[in-house]
């Protein structure tokens, strides 16, 4: 277990502090968090608040007396205030969750929501301790269309210009379709509907359906509204955290240790660790309850300590990643992110799945082509040539340039 001491020593107290609230938030307190009331002057105040966002972080994490006594009462303040008014948001955002709920069952269509209130319900018994920006919702394939149309009939309006006929083409090598509405008072409703927890390259075509095996409902009064079971939760979160974020944001390991921390019967984990070696996510929910364990102190399914083993180097490697500042841009194209992804692949499968959708991505048109072109999917071959000619065509211009 990473002593917070090193992390202080390592990373800054900014660091270490943010380790230690997580700790306390699990109810693990350890000798060596102690002594840091001595080292209080060490920390900044502007740089935390901007590290503590980052991280997507709420008061909640630094809710204790040992850590509030070292924080300047200012800060403290103006972050609880900040912290109201996301919270204010998120209310908001759940009520449009349940408005949505109602269209979506009326219309016979079989969604997923999860992550953002949802989670937080199930986590800690609330809707607001996990801090969100938009309503995330798994759909199927064939439902994406309609969904969408749904949505339209609701104010919303697609964050891409594409026309409708597109839109299957762009999301055969994307993750979600984003639509938005802004309310009468100014706020914006932001909608992912998403078809897989990841990337579709970086996954099986049966990971990328897993939500669909079994639901719960959560009952907010107004509707009741259906969320994956709590180990496919679990698991889809390891996918979405290790490949589409790389595990680099404190509230992702929170997550990872709160699914850990409640009580027994709530979350069945040998069926999750069953789970994770049939749908070939073992390797990024190791390196999840890794962190967990590490950095929150919590206990992990036994079955997790021999795969502990095998990937310590690994896990040392995304520790250091997560705790450097300020925070990796989110990149799921970029070469870093390929070269992350191989890591976290279970075997020479996933990686050969995920090197030909990093292919076919990479030959498939993005958004800007579709908007400007428009060209019917039977002609979309004619991007190919577009794609790999750009780069030359590119250093033409740049060589022909005034004064090259």
């Amino acid at each position: 277990m990473t002593k917070p001491d090193q992390i202080a020593r390592t990373f800054g107290a900014n660091a270490s502090l943010l380790i230690r609230g997580l700790r306390r938030r699990y109810g693990v307190i350890m000798p060596a968090d102690e002594p840091f009331s001595a080292r209080a002057s060490n920390i900044d105040g502007e740089r935390l608040s901007s590290l503590i966002l980052a991280h997507d972080l709420s008061p909640s994490d630094l809710m204790h007396p040992a850590i509030t006594s070292v924080l300047p009462p200012d800060w403290w303040a103006w972050f609880l205030r900040r912290h109201q008014e996301i919270s204010n948001r998120t209310l908001a955002r759940v009520g449009e969750m349940q408005l949505l709920c109602g269209s979506i069952e009326r219309a016979g269509i079989d969604v997923r929501f999860w992550k953002g209130p949802m989670l937080s319900l199930l986590l800690y018994g609330d809707l607001t301790s996990r801090p969100t920006r938009d309503i995330d919702i798994l759909i199927r394939p064939d439902d994406l269309i309609p969904m969408r149309r749904l949505l339209c009939t609701h104010g919303y309006i697609d964050e891409r210009p594409l026309r409708e006929s597109s839109i299957p083409q762009y999301m055969s090598t994307h993750r979600e379709w984003v639509m938005r509405r802004a309310t009468e008072n100014g706020m914006l409703h932001y909608v992912e509907l998403q078809l897989s927890p990841a990337m579709p390259w970086s996954l099986s075509r049966a990971a990328q359906a897993m939500a669909f095996s079994d639901r719960q409902l959560v009952n907010l009064g107004k509707s009741s509204l259906p969320i994956p079971d709590p180990e496919i939760h679990w698991l889809m979160l390891a996918a979405h955290h290790g490949y589409a974020e790389g595990w680099r944001q404190l509230r992702q390991v929170s997550d990872m240790a709160a699914f850990a921390s409640l009580p027994p019967g709530r979350v069945n984990t040998d069926r999750l660790l069953e789970l994770s070696e049939c749908y070939g996510l073992k390797r990024t929910l190791t390196i999840g309850l890794g962190l967990a364990q590490r950095l929150a102190g919590i206990s992990v399914p036994p079955g997790g300590i021999k795969s502990f083993e095998q990937h310590e180097r690994l896990i040392d490697k995304f520790e250091d990643r997560l705790l450097h500042h300020p925070i990796p841009l989110k990149s799921e194209e970029s070469l870093e992110a390929i070269r992350r992804q191989w890591v976290l692949a279970d075997d020479v499968r996933a990686r050969g799945t995920l090197l030909w959708g990093h292919l076919r991505k990479w030959l498939a048109p993005g958004y800007v082509e579709l908007a400007i072109v428009q060209l019917p999917a039977a002609l979309s071959f004619l991007y190919v040539p577009l794609k790999v000619l750009r780069p030359l065509i590119r250093w033409f211009l740049s060589t022909k340039a005034p004064g090259s």
